[in-house]
């Protein structure tokens, strides 16, 4: 689904509810700011929107979010993608192995995959908030190891998600995705470096 629409909604409900309740001035954040922090943990967004002097805050601020996103889907206010869940199902029935690796933190994977009904489709489903203090890349070499994968595809819509997928002899190959995050020239700068890219399906 479209999460920049969740991350604007539950980034700025969250700093309204906290600068009431502490009676300081409102974190106010332009949409730019907000999304150019997508793709990192959750309470990491919360360090890089924060000024200096409030860096204490940016766990209540973390914990927040999380209520307000939760809201927002329980609310039904998200929907996934079209052709997503058939897209998983048909990789399924072919026999493929899916696993998924994600930035987020583990009760935002099971809000999100228990609350579509995906957990069904994956073997397994990382995220950082199981490698605290690493980076995605670690992740997934730590992954691919545990699970003995030497082959296969790294499907991501952003820098972050190629990168990952390299640094590994024997790793999966990277592929982008022109829907979502990478679009434009940053999508272009990725396929001109090798990567192989899938247009039509969005992730």
């Amino acid at each position: 689904f479209d999460s920049r629409a969740l991350t604007l909604y539950s980034f700025r409900h969250a700093s309204r509810e906290l600068c009431n309740t502490l009676n300081v001035p409102l974190f106010e954040w332009s949409a730019a700011q907000l999304l150019a922090t997508v793709g990192h943990p959750g309470a990491k967004q919360a360090e890089l929107l924060l000024p200096d002097r409030f860096q204490h805050l940016a766990g209540e601020l973390h914990r927040l979010v999380q209520f307000h996103e939760r809201r927002y889907i329980e609310q039904g206010r998200a929907e996934l993608f079209a052709g997503v869940e058939q897209l998983l199902r048909q990789l399924r029935r072919q026999r493929f192995r899916l696993y998924l690796a994600s930035n987020c933190s583990t009760g935002y994977r099971d809000l999100v995959l228990g609350h579509f009904g995906l957990f069904r489709y994956f073997d397994q489903a990382f995220c950082i908030g199981e490698f605290p203090g690493r980076r995605k890349s670690d992740m997934v070499r730590e992954a691919l190891t545990r699970l003995d994968i030497s082959g296969g595809f790294m499907v991501g819509d952003r820098r972050a998600d190629i990168d990952a997928g390299s640094g590994r002899s024997r790793g999966p190959a990277r592929v982008s995705g022109t829907d979502g995050y990478l679009r434009g020239p940053t999508h272009s700068r990725l396929l001109s470096t090798g990567e192989r890219g899938l247009g039509g399906i969005r992730f």
